[in-house]
């Protein structure tokens, strides 16, 4: 906004004029959009963060349920093999 003023400033009473008509608001709201951008780059790097480590927790607790799970898939084989060995000799 500084440059703008100062740019009407050194223009004289009808730069000052439209300044204060017109490029007041606009040099106002490039103003909030910078400070809004640098705010927005460090929300998105926050949420970046909180991913990775959601990501992260799913994939240990992932890697832990590998064992749990292929030791019930042989436990449910065994037992499928010993209800049909079982079926067998009843026949």
């Amino acid at each position: 906004m500084q440059k703008a003023a100062q740019r009407a400033l050194d223009g004289g009473p009808e730069a000052i004029d439209r300044f204060l008509a017109v490029d007041l608001a606009i040099a106002r709201a490039r103003d909030a959009e910078t400070v809004t951008n640098p705010q927005l780059a460090v929300v998105a790097e926050e949420a970046g963060r909180r991913a990775n480590s959601g990501t992260n927790t799913a994939k240990e607790a992932s890697e832990r349920a590998q064992r749990p799970a292929a030791l019930a898939k042989t436990a449910a084989q065994k037992a499928a093999a010993e209800t049909a060995a079982a079926k067998g000799g009843r026949c």
